[in-house]
Formats: structure tokens, sequence, C-alpha cells
């Protein structure tokens, strides 16, 4: 008798902590894009540098590339995003990949 009036409290524990936490959850705010424009619109360079020290990172790889991609849908958790053609710039690595 004990052990069924334990098991009821703590499903009773369990749903308060569940809808508890659910309340406590605040709406997501997305701020809207701006568009940048100046004085020199038109192509840019981007330039960086990137360490690693996984093997794995150039395993299998022919022709390593870097690209830059709109992640508008990764921000706002939308799993129907598609990335558009128009965002994605393909650059280059201009050093020696695997060293």
């Amino acid at each position: 008798m004990k052990l069924n009036l334990f098991q009821k409290i703590m499903a009773l524990v369990v749903l308060n902590l569940a809808i508890f936490a659910c309340s406590l959850a605040n709406p997501v705010v997305v701020p809207n894009a701006t568009q940048v424009s100046g004085p020199n619109d038109g192509p840019a360079i981007v330039t960086g540098t990137v360490t690693y020290t996984n093997s794995f990172f150039t395993a299998g790889v022919a022709e390593p590339e870097v690209i830059l991609e709109d992640q508008g849908g990764f921000v706002t958790r939308d799993r129907k995003f598609l990335i558009p053609v128009e965002s994605q710039v393909i650059g280059q690595m201009t050093s020696d990949f695997y060293n």
C-alpha cells in the first residue's frame, strides 16, 4: 500500500515539475534582418584562419572548401527551411590543407 501511495505522489511531483518548467518558457524573439549598404556595395573578401588538431578533419577530403550560407532556418529552428542558392558563397582554402 505504501509503495502505491509513493508512486502516486512521485507521479504528481513529476507532473507539477513539467507544468512549471513549461510555464517558464519565454517565446523566442527573432530580430529582423537589416540590409547593410554602403558606398562599396559589391564583392567582398573574407579571410581568416582555422586551427584543427583532429585528424578526421582532413579524412576523405579531396578538395576542401568553405561555404558561407544563410543560417536563418537554423536560428529560428525551422525544420522546413531551405537554404536559398543566392545566399551560398563558396570559397577556397589557399594554404596547404593537409599540414
